[in-house]
C-alpha cells in the first residue's frame, strides 16, 4: 500500500522560517586567501555533510527559506564562503548549506536539441527550452520564451520527470485532472519523495512552470503546500470546534516538523489565538493570531505574528484543514486522499476560491 510506503517516522516539535523576498545584493567580502583543497568544515545541518573546497552546493542566501545553487570556493574556520551561479557571494554557515544532488552533471549528460528545463540564472524556477550548443563546460540554452543564456549543466535537467526523479522517490502519472471551477484538463506527472518527517513534490506539467510542495501525512491525507521555487509551506490542523491543532513545515524545516494549537471560536470562522506552538528549527515557541474565513470551496488564512505575517488558502477534508501558505498571498494548497497505492487529490491556487482535481495513478514504466 503506498501510504504504509509513505510513513511519516513522527512528529517533531514553529519559530517560522522567515520567507522575506531574497535580495541579491553585492557581496559580503571577497575571498582573501584561498584556502587548501584538504581543509573542511562540518555542516552540523542540515545532514552534517563535510564542506570542503570546491563542493557543488545549496543554500540559503541570507538566511531566507530560498536556495541558490553555487560552490564552495573558501572555508574560513567555522563558516564558508560561497560563490552563486548567479555571480552574487557570501560568507555563511554551513548549517545553511547542503551538498548539491546535482553535483557532477556535465556537457557529457545532455545532446545538441536536447529538450531542458533549466534554471535562470541559478534561481530555483526552471523554465523549458532546448539545448542549442554545447560550448566548453556550459550549455548554450534557447528557452521558449525566446530568452538564451550560457548555464552550467548541473543547473538543467532533462525534460520529462523520469530524469530528475531520485532514487528514492515514486513517479505518479495524472490521469485525470481540471482547473478550478471545471477548468481544461493538464497532463504530466509527479514525483513524490520522503523526506524525514515530511515529502517533497515535483511536478511536471507539460506547458507549466516546474511546481515544487511539501507535504504532511495525517491518516490518509497527504496535505500539500506548493507553488514555483522552495518556498512553500504546509500545515494541517485537526479540527475539533473551536480547537485547531496543527502540524506543519516548509522548506526552512530541512524534513522536520513543528506545532500550531489556535483556541477560537467554532465554525472556521473568524480569529483565533495561538496558544501553542513549537518550532523544529531552533525548538522555539511564538505567539500571534490567525485570522480564518470561509471563500467558497476554500477558506481564506492570515497569520499575524509580532514580526511576521502570512498568507494561506485551505481545504477542508472531514476534520482535518489542509492549508497551504508562504509570504503574500502565500502557497497553493492540495487534498490528497490515498486509494492503495495511487491518490484522488483537490486543489485550490494561491488566494483561490474555486477547487481543482488531480487524480495521480502510480507510473509504470
Amino acid at each position: 500500500m503506498l501510504l504504509g510506503v509513505l510513513a511519516v517516522a513522527g512528529c517533531t516539535g514553529m519559530t517560522p522560517p522567515n520567507p522575506q523576498p531574497v535580495s541579491n545584493q553585492g557581496p559580503d567580502a571577497p575571498p582573501a586567501t584561498v584556502a587548501q583543497p584538504g581543509t573542511t568544515v562540518l555542516a552540523s545541518s542540515p545532514s552534517d555533510e563535510v564542506l570542503r573546497q570546491g563542493d557543488r552546493v545549496r543554500c540559503r542566501w541570507k538566511n531566507g527559506p530560498t536556495e541558490y545553487a553555487g560552490q564552495v570556493a573558501e572555508v574560513r574556520g567555522e563558516q564558508v564562503f560561497i560563490q552563486y551561479d548567479d555571480g552574487d557571494q557570501e560568507l555563511t554557515s554551513p548549517s545553511l548549506c547542503r551538498k548539491d544532488a546535482g553535483t557532477g552533471g556535465s556537457v557529457a549528460d545532455f545532446a545538441v536539441g536536447t529538450r531542458v528545463r533549466c534554471q535562470w540564472k541559478g534561481r530555483p524556477t526552471e523554465y523549458p527550452g532546448r539545448v542549442a550548443a554545447i560550448e566548453g563546460d556550459r550549455l548554450f540554452i534557447h528557452y521558449d520564451d525566446g530568452d538564451e543564456e550560457r548555464i552550467l549543466p548541473s543547473l538543467c535537467r532533462v525534460e520529462g520527470t523520469a530524469a530528475a526523479v531520485a532514487a528514492d522517490a515514486q513517479l505518479f502519472d495524472i490521469a485525470s485532472s481540471s482547473n478550478p471551477g471545471g477548468g481544461s484538463a493538464y497532463q504530466g506527472q509527479v514525483a513524490i519523495r520522503k523526506n524525514g518527517d515530511v515529502f517533497d513534490l515535483r511536478w511536471s506539467i507539460n506547458n507549466a512552470p516546474a511546481y515544487s510542495g511539501i507535504g504532511i501525512r495525517e491518516g490518509n491525507i497527504l496535505g500539500v503546500g506548493w507553488g514555483v521555487g522552495d518556498n512553500s509551506g504546509v500545515v494541517v490542523y485537526r479540527v475539533q470546534g473551536g480547537s485547531l491543532r496543527g502540524r506543519w513545515a516548509s522548506a526552512g524545516t530541512q524534513g522536520q516538523i513543528g506545532t500550531e494549537d489556535l483556541q477560537g471560536p467554532a465554525g472556521l470562522r473568524g480569529t483565533y489565538n495561538i496558544v501553542a506552538s513549537h518550532s523544529p528549527v531552533g525548538g522555539k515557541s511564538y505567539t500571534g493570531t490567525v485570522t480564518i474565513q470561509p471563500t467558497g470551496e476554500t477558506y481564506t488564512l492570515q497569520w499575524n505574528l509580532p514580526r511576521e505575517s502570512y498568507g494561506g488558502v485551505g481545504i477542508k477534508r472531514g476534520d482535518l484543514l489542509v492549508v497551504g501558505w508562504g509570504a503574500g498571498k502565500g502557497a497553493g494548497v492540495v487534498a490528497y486522499t490515498g486509494k492503495g497505492d495511487d491518490f484522488d487529490g483537490v486543489w485550490a491556487t494561491p488566494g483561490g476560491t474555486q477547487l481543482g482535481t488531480e487524480v495521480l495513478r502510480h507510473h509504470s514504466p
